[in-house]
């Protein structure tokens, strides 16, 4: 998990964020034992570029919440669908 923290801070003070300590163990928490996915390399810049786009449609100053998490998390990875996809081909009429 060390390198998970050095990847979220690392990324967060490009956009100028700070990520307290107690907010990194929700989403480590959140993704390890909620979601029960492993923690990757990916996922923190998908996390804050979701807060910092929330908070800028919401007209706020962009910051870490638990509510600004859980949303990011919610669009992390798909879940509970009947959804199996469906491939068009030519033109459409």
């Amino acid at each position: 998990t060390e390198a998970f923290h050095q990847i979220f801070n690392a990324v967060a003070a490009k956009q100028g964020l700070e990520l307290s300590e107690a907010m990194l163990e929700f989403v480590i928490d959140q993704l390890s034992n909620t979601i029960k996915k492993p923690l990757a390399c990916y996922q923190p810049k998908f996390i804050i570029d979701q807060v910092v786009s929330a908070c800028k449609y919401e007209g706020t100053q962009p910051a870490f919440t638990e509510e600004m998490i859980l949303d990011a998390l919610a669009n992390l990875y798909v879940s509970d669908t009947s959804y199996v996809g469906q491939v068009v081909t030519g033109k459409a009429e």
